[in-house]
């Protein structure tokens, strides 16, 4: 079973076909001008996943739509052979996803247990989940259950946008034991878990709890046990606290078997990337490097300083957290935000630490992110930093660098909110590699899937616009 690219609202289900064909030296130049993204030719095969295309050796792989390979092999030139199908949900302008990772995790909890618990953070990202399974499973019978008729029908409605209409019909209500025909998914309460036994497919199919605590009912248990050769699939909400006996009739129900699924996965983030030009400031020598670079081009340069703070001040959110270069950075901006706090995991003061700056860190300096609605941490001490609350992040660090290392300590906790996450960053024109650096982290948000967003970047450019920075 093989991941699932996009899940929104308003998708549609779509067959990808796994390719597989051997090219000659000169047909090497042709594919790869093919699949450059900018090339005219690349929109004859438009329908390619260019995340799943991979050209190693004398060999290609690749998944493209069905229907497009005689396409594909008129504009390449090679002869493709089919390998596998893999069923998605698709829609290519909304930017919902489940990682490819974790997309498959249910899927193979299915497969290889009979049953099994998925803990999900939302409503929503269950209900992906449960149509990646409708499409995934087109071979078994599915029943749906749900504690209340008002959320099952919520449930129902949410389900059948995420499917294409060629799977609406086999979505089948079951009202007081009634099945009003045959088909492929059976939606009903626990108390209509007594008339399952009538539908043929269902002993051998599998039962879907939304709720994984509805297996404490009665009903319920009595029913799965009923139940021979049925798979048991129980949805676990964060959100949801349990009572004691709640959690113990999940443990032997649905065993130990289980997997999580966060949103975001590993391709898009619920994060704004805003990029604000450092344009003021006096120029600095190209011989720069190393450390020296460091303090004159980010840790001291002061109008670079000036406009972190303005964009500080400038920034709305109830919760903002500058990253720091290093310590001496983060008490420079420390003295300009009179209502900061630096956040370090060692309270102790350097012996490398001026003593004009001890009382800034004396005061200032806090072991925890707890009640400060505004946060400066050294990017040395992002790791034991929690950001899970923070609604703006502005990156200072600079040359420091963006890497797969700040994007872990950065996501995780963002899946949490209703709105996306803020993470501002500051293109440097003073010095070629700052240019350079700041051209790479820009490129890392776009590779990562962060959104280019506009709210905040519009204020912060009125803000400055008002206030020009000199030297």
């Amino acid at each position: 079973m093989t991941p699932l690219p996009r899940c929104t609202p308003r998708s549609v289900i779509r067959e990808n076909r796994r390719l597989s064909a051997t090219f000659s030296a000169d047909q090497a130049d042709q594919l790869r001008s093919v699949f450059s993204p900018l090339s005219s030719q690349s929109a004859a095969v438009e329908g390619i996943e260019p995340a799943h295309i991979t050209l190693e050796g004398r060999e290609i792989d690749l998944y493209v739509r069905r229907g497009l390979q005689p396409v594909l092999e008129a504009v390449t030139g090679c002869e493709f052979s089919f390998k596998t199908a893999q069923w998605s949900i698709c829609n290519p302008y909304e930017a919902g996803y489940l990682g490819p990772r974790l997309s498959t995790a249910p899927l193979e909890l299915i497969a290889e247990a009979k049953q099994g618990v998925v803990d999900v953070p939302t409503e929503k990202l269950r209900d992906r989940v449960i149509a990646h399974i409708i499409a995934a499973f087109p071979s078994i019978q599915i029943a749906v259950v749900s504690g209340s008729r008002s959320d099952l029908e919520y449930t129902i409605r949410s389900i059948r946008n995420l499917l294409a209409e060629s799977h609406h019909a086999r979505l089948i209500p079951i009202r007081n034991g009634v099945v009003e025909r045959d088909g492929h998914t059976y939606f009903g309460t626990i108390a209509d878990l007594q008339w399952l036994y009538r539908l043929s497919g269902i002993p051998n199919g599998l039962i879907i709890f939304l709720d994984a605590s509805n297996i404490a009912h009665s009903w319920a248990a009595e029913a799965v046990d009923s139940f021979a050769f049925v798979r048991v699939l129980g949805f676990r909400l964060g959100t949801v606290s349990l009572s004691a006996v709640e959690a113990d009739s999940i443990d032997c129900v649905f065993g130990l078997e289980s997997v999580s699924i966060l949103p975001g996965g590993d391709s898009a983030r619920e994060i704004n990337a805003r990029i604000v030009n450092v344009r003021s400031g006096r120029k600095l020598s190209g011989d720069l490097t190393g450390q020296k670079l460091r303090d004159h081009g980010i840790v001291y340069h002061q109008s670079r300083n000036r406009a972190i703070v303005q964009v500080a001040v400038s920034s709305a959110s109830t919760s903002t957290v500058i990253v720091a270069a290093d310590l001496r950075h983060a008490v420079r901006l420390a003295k300009k935000l009179p209502r900061a706090e630096i956040v370090r995991s060692d309270a102790s003061i350097p012996h490398w630490i001026s003593e004009a700056d001890h009382h800034v860190i004396r005061r200032k300096v806090r072991r925890t992110m707890m009640d400060s609605t505004l946060r400066v941490v050294p990017l040395g001490d992002l790791g034991e930093a929690s950001l899970d609350q923070a609604e703006t992040v502005i990156y200072a660090a600079g040359t420091c660098g963006v890497d797969d290392n700040v994007r872990s300590i950065t996501i995780p906790g963002y899946w949490i909110r209703h709105r996306p996450a803020i993470w501002v960053d500051f293109l440097d024109i003073h010095h070629p590699e700052l240019r350079r650096g700041a051209k790479m982290r820009e490129a890392a948000y776009q590779r990562w899937g962060w959104l280019a967003g506009n709210s905040l970047e519009q204020k912060v450019a009125e803000y400055l616009s008002r206030r020009e920075i000199s030297r």
